[in-house]
């Protein structure tokens, strides 16, 4: 494998310079240093005293660099500027919905977000799933439609999100929307509380951004 010299570090702030340095071709350790110190510059780079858990941006950010680009230069997101990371390891009551402007560095909301009822009825979920009727937040990643549609019986107004991985292959059979309303009412949708600007957050992430979902007893199988 060759060295990785400074230039090549000092050039890893540009999105689409990692990319380019990044694709599949590329000798898979080098590839793998060039994004862990890309991944690590950009959470330094966050501007916001609060940030997500170090683990949970980076499993976010490996996931987010494999599905914006891949070897011919095609992309699994459309909105490549927005990337959110939900932090389940972190308590319901506090702020664990980051949304992230990847081009600017900066959390632009850092907002609360309830889960399922059935991964727990408290404050931290303890359990996840991908079965239908579970009750259950899911993991992994996740893709934001083109539209904001009504949810939850078009009693709120929301994002229907799309599975990536097979994780959580049965999200649209499910209907998990973002989508605000009463955060203990949830069923594996992730709601926001109604004094956030829920609608001003998903004008921004809708068009095809990633949504991360994390949660540290999971980290194995995350890719």
């Amino acid at each position: 494998m060759d060295i990785i010299n400074k230039k090549e570090y000092d050039s890893l702030w540009d999105i689409e310079n990692i990319l380019l340095q990044t694709r599949n071709n590329l000798d898979p350790l080098k590839k793998n240093v060039l994004r862990e110190s890309y991944i690590t510059d950009c959470y330094l780079q966050l501007w916001w005293a609060e940030k997500p858990d170090l683990n949970a941006f980076r499993y976010a950010m490996h996931a987010y660099l494999t599905l914006v680009d891949d070897a011919k230069g095609r992309t699994s997101l459309k909105n490549k500027n927005y990337l959110t990371v939900v932090d389940f390891s972190k308590w319901r009551s506090k702020n664990r919905f980051y949304v992230i402007n990847l081009l600017t560095k900066k959390i632009e909301y850092a907002v609360p977000v309830w889960h399922g009822k059935g991964s727990w009825e408290w404050e931290i979920p303890t359990s996840f799933s991908n079965n239908t009727w579970s009750l259950q937040s899911s993991l992994w990643a996740f893709k934001t439609p083109d539209q904001i549609v009504p949810a939850s019986h078009n009693r709120w107004m929301g994002l229907r999100l799309d599975w990536l991985e097979g994780l959580n292959n049965n999200a649209s059979d499910r209907g998990i929307f973002i989508h605000y309303g009463e955060m203990e009412k949830s069923e594996w949708c992730f709601i926001l509380p109604m004094d956030v600007k829920p609608m001003e957050i998903m004008e921004k992430l809708k068009g095809g951004s990633l949504l991360f979902a994390y949660h540290p007893k999971y980290e194995g199988r995350y890719k």
